[in-house]
């Protein structure tokens, strides 16, 4: 898949606003197989909310850093204004990478700190599972 990303004003926009909302966290599943047992999978997510024009904010976004995610209005309004909540989302490690690349030049030092914790740590993972694979062990988690 060709990712297409904005110009170099577009993506300096991306990374202020992101530098402000973002959600970017490791999650982690169990899974259970009979080849590997038990064990967790880390998986990247990245996410941001926005209220009331957020479809047109988030639209934004994800065009500036070339995401392929959705944007989805959240079905549950917020209570205490009753705004509609706008969600950009996405599980796929390609599109946080993605957004990490595009941004880079732009994000803070802390922002930037956070990524390359999180990609290290999930790759860690996909590593250490390929290693289980190719080992043809089972790890049991606890």
């Amino acid at each position: 898949m060709a990712y297409v990303v904005a110009p170099e004003t577009g993506r300096a926009w991306a990374a202020g606003f992101f530098d402000g909302v973002d959600s970017v966290v490791i999650g982690l599943k169990t899974r259970t197989s009979k080849e590997f047992g038990t064990y967790e999978l880390k998986h990247v997510h990245m996410q941001i909310v926005q209220v009331r024009d957020g479809e047109r904010m988030l639209e934004r976004f994800k065009k500036a850093v070339g995401l392929t995610a959705r944007v989805r209005l959240q079905e549950k309004l917020d209570e205490r204004r009753r705004n509609p909540i706008w969600r950009l989302c996405s599980q796929k490690f390609e599109d946080v990478q993605q957004a990490m690349i595009a941004m880079w030049p732009y994000l803070s030092e802390t922002k930037r700190e956070a990524f390359k914790k999180t990609i290290a740590e999930v790759t860690k993972n996909y590593r250490d599972r390929a290693a289980m694979r190719q080992a043809g062990t089972r790890m049991e988690t606890a």
